[in-house]
């Protein structure tokens, strides 16, 4: 049996990967905090481990016999520029150290970074894809952070094989980021931020988990980045009028100029430091929501390790919907 640890495995991403993983007959252990939520994480067969990607001993007795590292944990919000790297770079740095202390001989260490790591793709073109050859550009501290953690992960790569993934916008049942975008839906409504003519590649959690684990487990992947999506790409438009017909409305267009998305973020990011927490929409993330293009090239994941999704955002949207009322949250 292929033994397998999750970081990150009480988050959305994280459980989703470690029931897969369980499903495909992997023994697999979850790193966490003892403090942590572990509502995500409702199904048995997993082993938990207490620890933290700051506390050197647990990771290393955590990668221990591990055949293979999937690490998943991560920030996609923070108070500062420095809360990012504190996390998705330096805690990044730990692991890879604890692997090479304590099992240098493991099959695959797997990085699950980001679309943002690479930053959005080239205006100048229309609906141009970014390949995982393109110049890296992120434009926001966590963009930027994610991207020092696939630095970080690569330097390893000639002490055991790594591969980095680069997911894009993520959704799927017990996501929290995309949640309210489904309430607004299911209002009747789907926000459209300036005039609507933006363009993004997007994935449901179960194609990705399913994407990762099949690149953790392809010997060529090895030492490899890849892109995983939905091969088609959808202009928020398109996006918000089949989520809204997903839960069970015609949907009309909310729509935001973007002078008041940066004043929004600002405000949010403001008010939420004052109470110490990190804001839903801050002035990153509406740098990010304003961007024309996160488009992606999924043709070397395709190639190297038959890549393909099973659920277009139609279907997988009206699962993701059906689950939300299913837990009482529509």
């Amino acid at each position: 049996m292929k033994k397998a640890l999750v970081t990150g495995a009480t988050g959305f991403l994280g459980s989703h990967l470690t029931d897969f993983l369980l499903k495909k007959g992997y023994e697999v252990s979850v790193l966490a905090r003892p403090s942590s939520k572990w509502d995500n994480l409702d199904f048995p067969g997993y082993k938990s481990i207490s620890g933290s990607l700051d506390d050197p001993l647990s990771l290393r007795k955590a990668v221990e016999g591990q055949d293979f590292v999937f690490h998943a944990a991560g920030l996609i919000r923070a108070r500062s520029r420095e809360e990012f790297f504190e996390v998705n770079h330096l805690g990044t740095q730990k692991v890879l150290e604890a692997v090479a202390y304590a099992n240098p001989k493991l099959s695959r260490f797997v990085y699950v970074s980001s679309m943002a790591a690479a930053g959005p793709a080239d205006e100048g073109a229309d609906k141009r894809l970014k390949k995982e050859s393109d110049v890296c550009n992120p434009i926001t501290p966590y963009g930027e952070s994610k991207w020092e953690g696939e630095i970080e992960t690569m330097r390893y790569r000639e002490k055991f094989p790594v591969t980095i993934i680069r997911p894009p916008a993520i959704y799927g049942p017990k996501d929290k980021s995309m949640f309210t975008y489904f309430w607004l839906a299911s209002k009747g409504f789907y926000p459209l931020i300036g005039t609507g003519d933006s363009y993004v590649n997007i994935v449901c959690v179960y194609d990705l988990v399913e994407g990762i684990i099949a690149a953790a487990e392809e010997p060529k992947a090895a030492g490899e980045i890849f892109y995983l999506a939905e091969k088609q790409v959808y202009s928020w438009r398109e996006a918000g009028q089949i989520i809204a017909f997903a839960c069970g409305k015609a949907g009309r267009a909310l729509r935001i100029p973007k002078w008041l998305l940066f004043t929004a973020g600002e405000a949010n990011q403001f008010v939420s430091n004052l109470f110490g927490k990190a804001a839903l929409i801050s002035r990153w993330k509406a740098i990010e929501l304003s961007q024309k293009f996160w488009t992606c090239d999924v043709s070397k994941a395709e190639k190297t390790f038959g890549y393909q999704t099973r659920y277009s955002l139609p279907d997988g949207a009206e699962v993701t919907c059906e689950w939300y009322k299913k837990a009482g949250w529509l």
